[in-house]
């Protein structure tokens, strides 16, 4: 089942032309093995935003791995000295139902402490001109 999601982080103040000289090397050779789809990136007012189209039926077992991944911990290392925010490769589920082990309380980052957001609507005009099935 694919799914999509936007991790937003705040770009520090004048970084944003060394943020996208970063995100032009974002290590996308691991992406699939991470069940990535797909991947777009925007930078400006002061925010980054990476949002990602993945593979998967559990969100919080693919943020875990994505997060500590060595090849994007690399990456958001070299993002760091311009954006905070950046995802943590201390990233835990923050319940019982995700089947991973939970995060003790106080510990660990939790999908309900970062800045994300799921993808809730799309239209397309190329869609909308399609006839009606009949």
């Amino acid at each position: 089942m694919a799914h999509r999601i936007a991790y937003v982080a705040r770009v520090k103040h004048g970084r944003e032309p060394e943020c996208r000289e970063v995100q032009q090397h974002m290590p996308v050779g691991g992406m699939r093995r991470l069940g990535i789809r797909s991947v777009d990136a925007f930078v400006g007012s002061g925010y980054y935003i990476l949002v990602c189209d993945y593979e998967g039926p559990d969100f919080q077992d693919f943020f875990r791995r994505f997060a500590s991944d060595p090849g994007m911990r690399g990456f958001f290392r070299k993002l760091e000295p311009h954006v905070e925010g950046l995802p943590s490769p201390d990233f835990a589920p923050g319940d019982a139902y995700h089947g991973a082990p939970q995060a003790p309380p106080g510990a660990g980052v939790t999908s309900s402490s970062l800045p994300l957001a799921s993808h809730a609507y799309h239209w397309s005009a190329q869609a909308a001109e399609r006839p009606a099935a009949r």
